[in-house]
């Protein structure tokens, strides 16, 4: 995803995306057990990762790290091999690990979160989340609500909304991977593997609405929120926290609680807010340029 961002960005000749994913399962076994058998391994990887992607690292060369385990293992490597370069460390995610914070703030320049929560409880920099691309969808869509994304313990809560939605006369799609090879439902039909974002793209132009479910102590906006925003998307969140957002839109989102309570009015009403709502800063390139201006003081 990051790829396509950078391809699409007015800075593209200055960038240059690094993708740490191993596509086989075997080798992704094998760096997770070799870094945790011995740090030394972790110099291994990172360098490997540089090279494959013919990375030219000079003083002022800044690094934007993304919250992947292999470069949080290999941060200490990276500090100490390029002890001048800007290492700008990003939590595209929510914090999971809070005992490796106090290193990623001694080692990097500036350490980022989306999420205004784990900004406040960790000491951490916020910045919104970002994306990228946009349009207009179906004008007739094919599906009213859509949600892709792993189960993450929330298997009952998405049947729940599924058979709501349905019980509507409106037709739900959720694409839900497995936690485990035993899961089951009698509701959705589960998947096995994740969607290449190119298929994710094309299922959101095909819906009316957005499924976000926020995880628990989640207030950040999230990546699931803005892909509804830039393809004139309505949402549906548990985000209790939205109605504050500048983005809401009571014709457009609709925010959740344990009660479940959606009505018809929302999908069949038109979706009001895509000329009103100013994106501007969650596009890559204004995020891009904050963080790297940041220690600037620009």
């Amino acid at each position: 995803m990051i790829d396509d961002a950078i391809d699409q960005s007015i800075y593209f000749d200055l960038l240059c995306g690094i993708n740490p994913v191993i596509k086989n399962k075997l080798g992704r076994f094998l760096r997770r057990l070799s870094c945790s058998l011995d740090d030394r391994f972790n110099s291994y990887w990172i360098d490997r990762i540089l090279q494959k992607n013919d990375v030219e690292v000079s003083d002022k060369t800044t690094f934007i790290v993304f919250d992947s385990p292999v470069w949080i293992s290999g941060l200490p490597y990276l500090r100490d091999k390029y002890p001048l370069a800007n290492i700008i460390f990003w939590y595209w995610n929510i914090v999971k690990d809070p005992s490796v914070v106090p290193m990623l703030l001694k080692l990097c320049d500036e350490v980022y979160t989306f999420d205004e929560g784990d900004s406040a409880r960790f000491g951490l920099k916020h910045h919104s989340q970002f994306y990228w691309t946009g349009g207009r969808g179906a004008v007739n869509p094919k599906y009213d609500l859509l949600f892709v994304g792993r189960d993450k313990g929330r298997l009952s809560l998405l049947e729940d909304i599924y058979s709501r939605v349905a019980s509507l006369g409106f037709r739900p799609y959720f694409y839900v991977v497995k936690d485990c090879a035993f899961s089951k439902s009698n509701i959705i039909d589960l998947k096995r593997t994740g969607l290449p974002y190119s298929e994710l793209v094309r299922l959101i132009c095909q819906s009316r609405a957005i499924l976000d479910l926020s995880q628990e102590d989640q207030v950040g906006l999230t990546l699931r929120s803005l892909e509804a925003f830039f393809w004139g998307r309505k949402l549906i969140t548990n985000n209790k926290t939205f109605k504050t957002h500048e983005l809401y839109d009571i014709a457009d989102v609709l925010v959740i609680d344990d009660a479940l309570e959606i009505n018809k009015d929302f999908f069949t009403c038109k979706y009001y807010s895509a000329d009103r709502k100013n994106l501007d800063m969650y596009k890559f390139d204004s995020w891009l340029m904050k963080l790297v201006n940041s220690k600037a003081g620009l």
